[in-house]
């Protein structure tokens, strides 16, 4: 069978939607209710598995894409197609309708394109490096993290509100960007 880009397609789901069922073990052993789980959208996989998975726990986190390529509606429609295909592969599983309030992405981070970092983005990563020592990638993990970020201090997620991040790895993507990094002053 063909595995299709970023293993996204019904059956690519069940990695993520088996995520969920870890990740709300972990809310209820750690006390938190978060309010939003977000994730970098590069194929639409990984959230669709996360909105599928949500949706048979019942979970109360709104499911947020921050797309590193393509736009919103790219997004919105293939995890819808992503979603329907899991439906229709797993019809004894899908005992709820996807609504187009279950799909919410956050537009705007995607620089120069797919693959392209801008400055925010490496700054980003170097400072969560510096501070916390965890290393995103600029490809997709470190542009979904820097979103976040622009969109925590605009306001769209509450100070004080639980919110998890998805970090997908892709630490490879950094070995492109040595320039940009070396750039970078050495107190940043």
């Amino acid at each position: 069978f063909a595995i299709p880009t970023g293993g996204s397609d019904g059956d690519g789901l069940w990695g993520y939607i088996a995520a969920c069922d870890e990740m709300r073990q972990d809310f209820t052993d750690q006390n938190i209710s978060p309010t939003a789980i977000i994730t970098a959208s590069g194929s639409g996989g990984t959230q669709a598995g996360l909105v599928v998975g949500a949706s048979l726990l019942g979970m109360q986190a709104n499911i947020y894409g921050v797309n590193v390529c393509d736009d919103e509606q790219y997004f919105i429609d293939k995890i819808k197609d992503d979603i329907a295909d899991w439906q229709l592969k797993y019809p004894s599983q899908s005992a709820f309708e996807v609504t187009a309030s279950m799909i919410r992405m956050i537009d705007g981070y995607v620089g120069a394109g797919y693959a392209k970092a801008g400055q925010s983005v490496i700054n980003t990563i170097a400072l969560l490096a510096r501070t916390e020592g965890v290393v995103l990638d600029p490809v997709y993990s470190g542009k979904a993290f820097d979103g976040l970020l622009q969109e925590i201090g605009g306001g769209r997620f509450a100070a004080d509100s639980d919110i998890v991040f998805i970090h997908t790895g892709g630490v490879y993507g950094l070995f492109p960007y040595k320039a940009m990094f070396s750039q970078l002053p050495e107190k940043f």
